[in-house]
């Protein structure tokens, strides 16, 4: 992954804090922002940019200054303090009040949200941003009188969004091994729980009809037909004949996995007879579709409880 590297489908925090300014600097990955109205001083350490994900991308970051006055993303962003405590003011009332951001806290900007800050010093975060479209597509089946006011949220104590975010970056800094199943449940997970965490209303979603046996079995089929590709959520649910909301959750409670779990539960079984029949893990790695052989035997290991390497001379 390359630091300061940008995915034109998708703007990235330094992009997105930059609109309407009159001068921008780009050096080493690090850029100064200026205008009347917001400054920033930022260097991008890491970036999801070349990986091709639409709609969603994130970035590991450091600030040393920022002022915004009035700022309004055209996605929603979400930041995670990853670096130390530190002191910043935001507008409240019409008045700057002085806050303090700790380890493990999430801030909640959504789109079109504006707001009002200003920090000198030093904060290393974490910053996702998604687009609304993509956001409301993950949940394409959600309740057609679904409300999405959303408020910006400072120092949230969430778990959960914590460690999807830590998620998110984990992949971006492998490189995407785990391919666009994972991401696609990855991002269905992160919609759900925002909707539902932090919309305008409560929302819920009714469980919609049981998977049915015919649609579990063409499921399983797309998988095993396409079992060495780079197959989506979206695909799968496709096939099945099913909203990805929904397959999601009904495939895992029939079958016991998720869908990517599966995927790669039916790889591994179909490297253990290739094994057996004396091919070498950095064929069968290449050939099942793992990102390297270090890739392969890692999932390996997980679904089997021993190495390629091992379960091949036994």
């Amino acid at each position: 992954m390359v630091p300061g590297r940008k995915n034109n489908r998708q703007p990235g925090i330094n992009h997105i804090l930059c609109f309407d300014m009159n001068f921008m600097q780009k050096r080493m990955g690090t850029e100064t922002l200026s205008s009347d109205r917001q400054s920033l001083d930022l260097s991008i350490l890491s970036s999801s940019g070349d990986l091709g994900w639409q709609g969603i991308q994130v970035e590991r970051a450091v600030a040393h200054h920022l002022v915004m006055d009035k700022q309004a993303f055209p996605v929603h962003a979400f930041s995670l303090v990853t670096g130390p405590a530190y002191e910043w003011e935001s507008l409240e009332n019409g008045r700057f009040k002085k806050m303090k951001s700790c380890p493990g806290d999430v801030s909640v900007f959504p789109a079109d949200s504006a707001f009002s800050q200003r920090f000198e010093g030093y904060k290393e975060f974490v910053c996702l941003t998604i687009d609304p479209g993509a956001l409301m597509h993950m949940v394409s089946d959600a309740p057609p009188d679904l409300r999405t006011e959303f408020h910006n949220r400072h120092n949230v104590n969430d778990p959960q969004l914590k460690a999807l975010l830590t998620a998110f970056l984990a992949e971006a800094e492998a490189g995407g091994p785990n391919g666009r199943m994972f991401l696609d449940a990855l991002m269905t997970a992160f919609s759900v729980h925002y909707l539902t965490r932090y919309a305008g209303t409560a929302l819920s979603w009714e469980s919609g009809p049981s998977l049915e046996q015919r649609q579990m079995a063409r499921a399983k089929e797309f998988i095993a037909a396409h079992l060495t590709e780079n197959i989506s959520l979206d695909q799968v649910a496709n096939a099945a004949g099913m909203s990805k909301f929904h397959f999601s959750r009904r495939f895992k409670e029939k079958i016991g996995y998720t869908p990517h779990q599966y995927l790669l539960k039916s790889r591994t079984q179909k490297a253990k007879v290739l094994l057996k029949k004396g091919r070498s893990l950095a064929a069968v790695a290449h050939e099942l579709g793992f990102n390297d052989q270090s890739h392969f035997g890692r999932i390996f290991l997980r679904n089997e409880g021993v190495s390629p390497g091992v379960f091949a001379r036994v």
